[in-house]
């Protein structure tokens, strides 16, 4: 503006000048947004120190709402979420480690036929199903057949004894162990009606026919009652072990009887303070029609395949209508022969293993094949101790109980503790234990 123009009274007087060089703040700003802009680099031309804008109060402009901050710098939060998120990984980590998962197993696949060795599907299928034939020795347990003995108290009837005070006893305590045997052998039907619970038992052991019931209140044993029909058709009945009647029978004729059906009579001390006799029935032969050469399971024998012969022998002893199947195993790191023998359907009968050249090894997995006293396949562990006076036990790796007993050389495998049924009995060694 021109210097020699009257001021006008009317007008506010002009604010002075800023210094040289300072910059002009921006008309179209309110003054106030000047405090948030940052400092200016130090100036010497002012002494070292920064100066801030000079505001001006402009009474025409109306005073905006300053917005505040609702909460901390931007700065303090990300310190704040850095923490937190330490926090949440230290606790995870210390629940990862107070418990381990247990990885995922994927599911076992079909066993197949190998093409390179040429392995049976057959073969790999039964050595899935039987991991007991990995042994590991444990301590054995011997089992006995004294838990089946007869027992019968020391009385007659009322009407005064049959034989004598001592004979009486002695047939009731035989018609027990008789009963006992047939139970486990050919099992027990139970009925229940109005209450009360009736087992009846009825078979065959060694050719004494038995049939026996028993009669119970709440649990316990109220009414037993045993007849039994010797081979020479002597008739034997008792009630509540106490014997009730004989027929052409004396005890003489019958203990004969039992020692031709294969049978020792042995009497056992009774229990300490108990007025009871107990008499033990342990075979001493095999009963019944005898076992096929060509399907018993002897000593060292399968048939007609036999323990350290020569593996190439195999095929001219086995009847005409049996296949061999020869296949290589992956043993270690060596192959070995198994012989997979079948019938004419070619349902498998038994596998041959063989060890530098000769049978090292024999399982049968076919109910076909039995001992000579009528154990294989499918028998349960009370019937094989019914009929071996000591039958030893052990478990594998696995934990399958395997059972052995005198006059075999091998091992009745087991399918478990809780159901001892013999699924495949092996004479000699397997790759499997070896």
């Amino acid at each position: 503006m021109p210097d020699n123009i009257p001021p006008d009274p009317s007008r506010p007087p002009a604010p002075p000048a800023p210094p040289p060089g300072m910059p002009e703040a921006p008309l179209n700003l309110p003054p106030e947004a000047m405090v948030a802009e940052p400092r200016p680099a130090p100036n010497t031309m002012y002494g070292g120190e920064a100066r801030r804008p000079v505001q001006v109060s402009r009474p025409d402009v109306p005073r905006p709402m300053v917005a505040r901050q609702s909460g901390p710098p931007a700065s303090v939060w990300g310190m704040i979420a850095a923490v937190v998120g330490l926090l949440l990984v230290l606790v995870f980590v210390a629940t990862r480690g107070g418990k381990k998962e247990e990885p995922v197993r994927a599911a076992a696949p079909e066993p197949q036929a190998s093409e390179a060795t040429g392995e049976p599907s057959g073969y790999a299928a039964y050595v899935a199903r039987n991991k007991a034939l990995i042994q590991k020795r444990y301590e054995q347990q011997v089992l006995t057949a004294e838990p089946f003995a007869g027992e019968a108290p020391l009385a007659v009837r009322p009407a005064g004894p049959l034989l004598s005070p001592e004979g009486d006893p002695q047939l009731a305590a035989l018609a027990e162990a008789l009963a006992i045997r047939v139970r486990i052998m050919s099992g027990v039907q139970t009925t229940t009606r109005l209450g009360q619970t009736t087992h009846t038992t009825k078979g065959e052991f060694r050719g004494f026919r038995v049939s026996a019931l028993e009669k119970l209140d709440k649990g316990a044993v109220s009414y037993a009652e045993v007849t039994v029909v010797t081979p020479g058709k002597r008739t034997i009945k008792t009630v509540n072990r106490v014997l009730q009647a004989l027929e052409k029978a004396d005890l003489a004729g019958v203990l004969s009887e039992v020692q031709a059906a294969g049978l020792e009579f042995t009497p056992l001390p009774a229990p300490p303070g108990q007025g009871v006799f107990r008499v033990q029935l342990l075979p001493v032969r095999p009963w019944g029609r005898p076992v096929d050469a060509g399907l018993l399971i002897s000593d060292r024998e399968v048939g007609a395949v036999a323990l350290d012969a020569p593996v190439a022998r195999i095929a001219g002893s086995l009847p005409p209508s049996f296949r061999v199947l020869k296949r290589k195993v992956l043993v270690g790191e060596s192959y070995r022969d198994v012989f997979k023998i079948t019938d004419a359907a070619g349902d498998p009968l038994f596998y041959v293993y063989e060890k530098d050249g000769r049978v090292w090894g024999v399982t049968v997995v076919s109910p076909l094949f039995r001992t000579a006293s009528g154990i294989g396949i499918g028998s349960t562990l009370d019937q094989m101790r019914l009929q071996y006076p000591e039958v030893r036990i052990s478990h594998t790796a696995k934990g399958a109980p395997v059972a052995r007993v005198a006059g075999i050389e091998g091992s009745f495998i087991l399918q478990s503790d809780e159901k001892p049924e013999v699924i495949a009995v092996l004479v000699g060694q397997s790759p499997e234990i070896e």
